[in-house]
């Protein structure tokens, strides 16, 4: 079962394999139906939202462990994926609850599959790009989105309702500041070359 374990030992190793990123064993959740106290556990955590359903997102907590504050790890231009699942889940071990949040919509031109850059290059930049831009220039849809995961996110039962937190890389750095510049009450926020400026790209 996976415990929680010093953080020296959660980073895994220092180089990259062959075969594109794959999820440090440590990372790995118990599987729902046999998770106890202690245990790793990764959920799917779809949101609603202006009449779709974002699919992708994933909440991460230990087993049986008293509500905690809530980290919301906001996606690069690729879109949630593994590793931002995975961040989640390291936030979890480190002593919050991650939310891998999830930005994008599920369509033909760029699926999940598609959000690896290791597939198909030239779809993975074209969808990739068309999906950030559709969030660049709105603003206000974009902090809405991050504000029904917000939401959400406050009344899970691993959560301690109203402390909140958010972490980012560029796209997924400025969704911190959007978020702050929206009024969503978070306590502590880490963004990582993520653009300051608020206005919509054209």
């Amino acid at each position: 079962r996976n415990k929680p374990r010093s953080i020296a030992n959660m980073c895994g190793p220092n180089s990259a394999t062959a075969s594109g990123y794959t999820t440090q064993d440590h990372l790995q959740p118990a599987p729902a139906s046999e998770a106890a106290d202690g245990d790793l556990v990764v959920e799917e955590f779809p949101i609603s939202f202006d009449g779709y359903t974002y699919p992708h997102g994933r909440i991460a907590y230990v087993k049986g462990r008293q509500p905690t504050p809530v980290i919301l790890v906001h996606h690069n231009y690729a879109g949630c994926k593994r590793f931002d699942v995975d961040q989640a889940a390291y936030l979890a071990l480190c002593g919050y609850v991650g939310l891998a949040v999830d930005l994008y919509p599920e369509c033909e031109m760029y699926t999940s599959a598609d959000r690896s850059v290791n597939v198909d290059r030239a779809r993975h930049f074209k969808g990739s790009f068309d999906y950030m831009q559709s969030l660049l220039v709105d603003p206000a849809k974009w902090r809405s989105l991050m504000g029904a995961f917000m939401a959400a996110a406050d009344v899970h039962p691993a959560v301690a309702a109203g402390k909140a937190g958010c972490i980012g890389y560029c796209l997924g750095g400025q969704s911190c500041f959007e978020q702050l510049r929206a009024g969503h009450a978070i306590q502590a926020l880490v963004s990582l070359h993520g653009l300051l400026h608020s206005r919509p790209m054209v």
